[in-house]
């Protein structure tokens, strides 16, 4: 026979999974033919270069429009400030506004809650700031965003990170904008870095790119772990500065 407890648990775990199941059919995107899939991206879909000639390079052009790209690493290897030299280009080059979001390293779960419930609304009145376009939204670290709810024995934060990254992926498609991610390293089997938040993360962004710094020097080399158009393992070299 179950034990309160375990029974609540159970209950509670029913009730969190059809919460997440919910918010991933309200998001999901429509099925499109063909004709349609290859119409919206040559329409649509465009590419945003970074500035940074190896990266825009390793990606085939930039930062594509409808997908979400993340970008993991340890401390100091440079990740944000691809983030500001690209959306700095970007403002640059009159290509669109770009939306930045500044974890910090302080959000709660209900902060979670209303930014994913407030980003559709500032996107939907024609997707304008200022008489721009947004382009490009910029989450810097999704992995501080939702690492704080994960662990334990309750799987509210796992069930979150998946609904969140499908609500990313939809509004990257609807509205056209590149989704561009940041995520920490952990230690991984027989002590090697891999990006966080797990497996279930690992297959919702459409590119993921792993880059290193150097040691003592700007130079840092970026690697593709996933892409949509082109194998892993790809590498380039990208000079960042402070």
């Amino acid at each position: 026979m179950m034990e309160d407890d375990e029974l609540s648990t159970g209950k509670e775990g029913v009730k969190e999974f059809t919460q997440a199941v919910t918010v991933m059919d309200n998001w999901h995107q429509r099925w499109l033919t063909g004709v349609e899939l290859l119409q919206d991206i040559n329409e649509n879909k465009h590419l945003l270069p970074t500035g940074f000639e190896g990266l825009d390079r390793l990606l085939g052009g930039g930062l594509r429009q409808g997908q979400l790209t993340e970008i993991a690493g340890p401390s100091s290897s440079g990740k944000t400030q691809v983030c500001l030299y690209s959306a700095s280009h970007i403002a640059d080059k009159h290509l669109g506004v770009v939306m930045f979001l500044d974890t910090c390293n302080s959000f709660s779960p209900n902060r979670i809650a209303c930014i994913v419930n407030q980003l559709p609304t500032s996107l939907v009145k024609d997707v304008n700031i200022g008489g721009g376009k947004i382009c490009l939204l910029i989450i810097d670290s999704i992995s501080s965003l939702i690492g704080p709810t994960l662990g334990g024995k309750s799987s509210e934060g796992r069930f979150l990170m998946v609904s969140v990254g499908i609500i990313l992926k939809r509004l990257a498609n609807d509205y056209n904008l590149s989704v561009l991610v940041t995520n920490h390293m952990v230690s991984g089997e027989g002590g090697l870095l891999k990006p966080a938040l797990g497996e279930s993360w690992k297959t919702i962004p459409h590119i993921r790119l792993v880059i290193s710094r150097d040691q003592g020097s700007n130079f840092c080399t970026a690697t593709i772990l996933k892409h949509t158009l082109m194998a892993s393992g790809h590498t380039s070299k990208i000079v960042i500065h402070n």
